[in-house]
């Protein structure tokens, strides 16, 4: 096994800008019958050493690996780890490139400078070892999934740095049919197909491998289109477009959900679509341009606590909250709705944003101050900065060429 390093490499502004916001990575196996392995290990530098790349790749024999990372930070390092039969013959090069893809000179690392490279001359004695230094915080390993209406498929992001997510992977395994809403409770991940009367059941104890692990439905409730899914303590709630409705599901045990029954006819204006909790609140949007709330302090009896529109909302549908501020997407008009929820039961319009970015979103979710919002018939990501929850800040997207309509989004966090 070796282990090879760009070492930390200085990106500091110049003017205003950073000489290199993305780095190219090129990998290849000279061996012409065995294959190797590599594990890309990405940090961004602050005054700690956080992790935001982690990707093993399988380099077969004669191969050539090209990936590409964002690197916008002041300071970053890429470590590189090579095992297999042909590890003395895999090479790594590393490649710093401008907002207009263009080489950076000074950000150019080939395989033999990179350090721990074996090309140099024969190493000295080692010299005595030092104390050990104290160990700094690590950054905690965070995912997105995202699904893709498009191929029937769910895209994994890690956001580990939320403004920089890397795609790591996907799953369907013929399971999936227009998957929708996404909800998640300790390692178990929900995903709701539109076009299907079931809710799939993944395991994600390996965040980028989801195991299969069933599927349910409720009764007779749902015909076609399960959409949003919300999860509080043991209950579970499943958007039925079909009836207006919402299912109730008891998940005590997470892999087998029990059927308690639905709410919502006669309340639910048209075709329920979106859900999101915050305590003992549970807010529900629907096509005919409402959001309705419930009292769900007793979760299995959710009591209807009114609604709102105020003319704000076209075809709404995911929703997000952070503190006392709920987003909703109103996707006929292409934009974002912010509302103060400070009194739960009364949400009071703040404004919108999103017009010009957004081209009919649909999910949205939050990390910590970033904000994502799926851009379903741009198939993108967009990126927001929420530090001021009423005033989001666009900072970029993501997505294309990975995503075909994308919709609903859920956050994933490995807890140790």
């Amino acid at each position: 096994m070796a282990v090879l390093s760009t070492g930390p490499i200085n990106n500091s502004s110049v003017t205003g800008v950073r000489p290199t916001p993305f780095v190219t990575i090129i990998i290849d196996n000279r061996n012409t019958v065995s294959s190797s392995e590599i594990l890309i290990e990405g940090y961004y530098l602050n005054g700690t050493r956080n992790m935001y790349v982690l990707e093993l790749l399988s380099v077969e024999p004669n191969a050539v690996i090209t990936r590409k990372y964002y690197a916008n930070f002041d300071a970053f390092e890429f470590v590189f780890t090579t095992s297999g039969a042909a590890e003395s013959e895999t090479q790594v090069s590393v490649w710093g490139k401008n907002a207009s893809g263009q080489l950076v000179a000074a950000h150019r690392i080939v395989s033999d400078e990179l350090l721990g490279s074996t090309a140099a001359g024969p190493p000295g004695p080692p010299g005595p070892q030092g104390p050990q230094g104290p160990q700094g915080p690590q950054a905690t390993p965070t995912f997105l999934y995202v699904t893709n209406v498009g191929d029937d498929t769910v895209e994994i992001y890690n956001i580990t740095v939320p403004i920089a997510p890397v795609r790591v992977g996907e799953f369907n395994g013929g399971n999936l049919v227009s998957p929708r809403g996404l909800a998640i409770t300790g390692t178990t991940l929900y995903v709701g197909n539109g076009n299907d009367p079931n809710v799939d059941i993944y395991d994600i104890a390996i965040p980028t491998d989801p195991a299969h692990l069933g599927e349910f439905h409720g009764g007779d409730i749902f015909f076609f289109g399960s959409f949003d899914l919300a999860v509080t303590g043991t209950t579970l709630y499943v958007a039925n477009i079909s009836f207006s409705t919402v299912a109730i599901h008891d998940i005590t045990n997470p892999t087998a959900p029990i059927f308690v029954g639905e709410f919502g006819a006669g309340e639910i204006p048209f075709a329920t679509t979106g859900l999101a909790i915050t305590g003992t609140t549970l807010y529900v949007t629907n096509l005919g341009n409402t959001v309705e709330i419930y009292d769900i302090t007793n979760p299995t009896a959710p009591v209807h606590a009114g609604g709102v529109n105020g003319g704000n909302l076209v075809s709404p549908l995911g929703l997000a909250i952070t503190g006392t501020t709920l987003y909703v997407a109103s996707s006929g008009d292409n934009n974002v709705v912010i509302y103060d929820i400070t009194n739960p039961a009364a949400p009071a319009f703040e404004g919108t944003f999103g017009a010009g970015d957004l081209n009919s979103p649909v999910g949205l979710a939050i990390t910590g101050t970033t904000l994502y919002v799926s851009n379903s018939n741009d198939s993108t990501i967009e990126v927001y900065n929420i530090t001021n929850p009423t005033a989001p800040v666009r900072i970029g997207e993501f997505g294309a060429g990975d995503l075909n309509a994308p919709n609903f989004l859920a956050i994933f966090t490995i807890v140790d």
